[in-house]
């Protein structure tokens, strides 16, 4: 038996009185009234009313904190130029200048495979890595 769909509630939409499940998607927590057919993200929900805001950035960067202080609402572009000044996951470099290694991203180290900006010095240390294995 399938279980029906949910409908996540739309901004501007109050929450159910009665107390929602708890579950962690993708880090985040989801807010479900499987008897009422609905479903919020709890981030998005600000004194019982889902969020007209178009992005809510998580301060300490943990998308289970909900804390009121650790929420802030702003806009799509607002939220993607704060995350594009800093990815945390490159141990604070600048997103999007080095490449994983560390190697600047220059026109003369840059190259354009399937979309996506990759960094020559890397290909040529891969290139020398693999010839090595295979001489």
């Amino acid at each position: 038996m399938t279980q029906p769909r949910l409908r996540t509630l739309a901004a501007g939409e109050r929450i159910p009185d009665v107390p929602p499940t708890r579950r962690l998607l993708n880090g985040y927590v989801m807010l479900t009234w499987a008897p009422l057919g609905l479903q919020a993200l709890e981030h998005r929900v600000f004194d019982g009313i889902v969020t007209e805001a178009q992005a809510v950035h998580h301060v300490n960067r943990d998308r289970a904190d909900n804390r009121p202080e650790n929420l802030v609402r702003m806009t799509h572009s607002e939220h993607a130029a704060l995350h594009n000044d800093e990815d945390p996951t490159k141990g604070g470099r600048p997103f999007g200048t080095h490449c994983d290694r560390g190697h600047e991203f220059t026109p003369e180290n840059t190259y354009i495979h399937g979309g996506n900006r990759h960094c020559r010095d890397c290909r040529r240390l891969a290139q020398r890595r693999w010839r090595q294995r295979h001489k």
